[in-house]
């Protein structure tokens, strides 16, 4: 469940094959909870919320030399300083990607899956964007000389159906719940 279509997006190409359907709802987000206790909070209220099993999950940026900087506060830190700004604070830092999805059923809530995706925050920003996602203009991925905006579509496509953290958290998280829960 997300309200970003780009997530959406990028989550229904990972989890082609399976007959999962992405909705799109509105959650709180409590701030003062760690990654992981926000994510099973979000998998209980989506459950509330469509009266079904669901996954949810929840991507923050972490910049290395800040504490849990911008992390779960990701979206404000891009409303309020845009990404000329991000780059001012964070460009050259190493930094990383992480995604932590969730699973309610009703009976059981659990963290299924969770994976980061390394790499550095460019010292420019990327002219060419991608829809929902305006961090993947500066974040340089650990191997690759440029942002992920300016990767050629077959390793984007790559980028994104297999290798970068959300891809391999989702696909834990098929594995554990199609797995063991079915």
């Amino acid at each position: 469940m997300t309200t970003n279509k780009g997530k959406a997006r990028e989550v229904k190409a990972i989890l082609k094959g399976f007959r999962v359907v992405v909705k799109s709802v509105e959650l709180h987000e409590a701030k003062h909870l760690t990654h992981e206790q926000l994510v099973k909070r979000k998998a209980r209220d989506a459950f509330k919320a469509v009266g079904k099993p669901v996954f949810v999950e929840d991507t923050g940026l972490f910049v290395e030399g800040f504490k849990e900087y911008p992390g779960l506060r990701s979206r404000e830190v891009y409303e309020k300083l845009g990404l000329e700004g991000f780059v001012k604070k964070c460009g050259g830092r190493k930094a990383f990607f992480r995604t932590v999805v969730g699973y309610c059923n009703g009976k059981k809530t659990v963290i299924a899956g969770k994976a980061i995706c390394r790499g550095r925050i460019s010292k420019r920003v990327e002219k060419k964007a991608f829809g929902g996602l305006p961090y993947l203009r500066v974040f340089i991925p650990e191997g690759h000389g440029v942002p992920v905006a300016a990767f050629g579509k077959k390793d984007f496509d790559l980028f994104f159906t297999k290798l970068n953290h959300r891809a391999k958290a989702f696909r834990k998280a098929a594995d554990l719940i199609f797995n063991k829960f079915q």
